[in-house]
């Protein structure tokens, strides 16, 4: 398997299309052998990314506070979040969703007309 120079592993496979010359197209996926915590992440910003030392933990420190700050009438909606955490609309929705799935999620979600309302579960850790 081919190795990227910043050491993230990637795999090709052939797509259904074919080029001009007859041969199928390639396309590259990531490798995923193990979840990453966040001292991993914020270590390899550092060094790749050419952020500062914990960069990666206030952000989602300011994440956790942003999503604190939103809960209004015991939901949180997308646009609340957003407002608080500075995301665009569907970086802050794949936020939210990404907290409503996993082993232990945090969140829950419904969908009241056309907007998804997130409640914090009971069983939750804190958030």
């Amino acid at each position: 398997m081919p190795r990227k120079t910043d050491g993230i592993l990637f795999e090709l496979q052939p797509r259904p299309t074919k080029g001009d010359d007859g041969n199928p197209l390639l396309y590259a996926q990531p490798v995923v052998d193990h979840k990453y915590d966040l001292d991993d992440i914020d270590d390899f910003c550092n060094k790749y990314r050419h952020t500062s030392k914990g960069e990666m933990k206030r952000f989602f420190d300011l994440l956790e506070e942003a999503l604190r700050k939103s809960v209004r009438h015991g939901y949180i909606t997308i646009k609340t979040f957003q407002t608080f955490s500075r995301l665009k609309y569907k970086s802050a929705q794949r936020y939210l969703d990404s907290l409503c799935q996993g082993d232990n999620p945090c969140l829950g979600r419904y969908k009241e007309g056309r907007t998804w309302h997130y409640i914090l579960l009971k069983t939750a850790p804190s958030v």
